[in-house]
């Protein structure tokens, strides 16, 4: 069964902050039981997101994609800004 197959929003808000939801827009590519990554909505902007479901291997994936980020970002290459990193809370 998909990852995302019932899963139409995430609440990526801290114990202190309630409301803070990524609604997903579209699903453009999924690693069954990985990660998976699409368009979404988050504080009233389009975004590009990625969902680590991995948890096994979360930290190792993270600091990959960070270890990416800054090498593009030193080769003068643009990229999207990394705007939030959390933990998720629950979904719908």
């Amino acid at each position: 069964m998909s990852t995302t197959s019932h899963c139409t929003s995430y609440d990526l808000g801290d114990a202190h902050d309630d409301g803070d939801v990524l609604s997903i827009v579209k699903i453009m590519r999924e690693i069954e039981g990985r990660r998976f990554a699409g368009q979404g909505r988050w504080r009233d902007q389009d975004v590009f997101f990625k969902i680590f479901t991995a948890v096994d291997r979360v930290e190792r994936h993270v600091q990959r994609e960070w270890d990416g980020f800054r090498a593009l970002q030193e080769r003068g290459i643009r990229t999207a800004d990394i705007i939030h990193e959390s933990a998720i809370r629950g979904s719908d």
